[in-house]
């Protein structure tokens, strides 16, 4: 019987280093740190790029590249709604 393709893990936060650890193999390093960044997740896992003072210069960057357009649009929209505009349906 193979089991050499399981990843399992069992814990309060386990789970979030399985699912980072399988980002890693299939997407590589930075794909996995760049999701680590984006949930700012440090407590102790495989990379230590939870933050942006601990994370990459290449991660960071590359991360401030890919969630800018979102951030803005998040900003964008949260200043709407408090100003009393309508919501925007666009997603």
């Amino acid at each position: 019987m193979e089991l050499g393709n399981i990843i399992s893990a069992a814990g309060v936060t386990a789970e979030l280093d399985a699912a980072l650890a399988l980002v890693a193999l299939l997407r590589g390093d930075t794909a996995e740190q760049e999701i680590q960044l984006a949930i700012e997740y440090a407590p102790n896992p495989i990379f230590t790029c939870g933050t942006p003072e601990s994370a990459p210069t290449e991660v960071l960057g590359s991360f401030h590249k890919k969630y800018e357009p979102i951030g803005t649009a998040r900003e964008t929209e949260a200043v709407r709604y408090a100003s009393g505009g309508t919501r925007s349906s666009s997603r």
